[in-house]
């Protein structure tokens, strides 16, 4: 990113005096890691009924109420109050994506990649609705290692 210049700050390079804010606050890692786990309760929830209560709790612990908005960017959703700060925009932002991807992909369609060697997360959005791998080449490896057991010869 450019320098913006002199006498100018990271609060007042955005267009709107009501978005003026700092980008990030020290209290903000500790919300953000509270979105975190609370996401990853989602995935990992065992069943519908009980990941959509967990979203729901998502959704509370946001508490606000959809608005739109218009700030020099044209008109959008803003899912969060003005002026909260970067941890709790990213707690409503979340939680909302996640309940718009649940309910409109399927409330399976997130998950933990399938590959014994990777934790990582993904959001199901194959057209068929079976993702198993968060990526191709964790697919390639899983494929390589199955291929392997099934013609590896016993040690005699």
């Amino acid at each position: 990113m450019a320098d913006p210049g002199p006498g100018t700050t990271a609060t007042s390079r955005t267009t709107s005096p009501a978005a003026r804010s700092p980008l990030a606050e020290p209290a903000d890692l500790g919300h953000t890691l509270d979105v975190l786990e609370a996401w990853i309760e989602v995935v990992d929830a065992p069943g519908e009924r009980e990941r959509a209560g967990l979203v729901n709790d998502m959704l509370a612990r946001s508490a606000a109420y959809p608005r739109l908005t218009d700030h020099a960017r044209g008109w959008h959703l803003h899912y969060r109050d003005d002026r909260q700060p970067l941890g709790a925009v990213l707690f409503a932002l979340i939680s909302v994506g996640t309940a718009l991807h649940l309910v409109s992909r399927g409330m399976d369609q997130l998950g933990r990649c399938a590959a014994a060697d990777c934790e990582m997360i993904f959001a199901d959005t194959s057209r068929t609705g079976r993702q198993r791998y968060c990526r191709q080449p964790c697919a390639n490896r899983d494929a390589v290692r199955r291929h392997r057991a099934r013609h590896s010869t016993p040690a005699t």
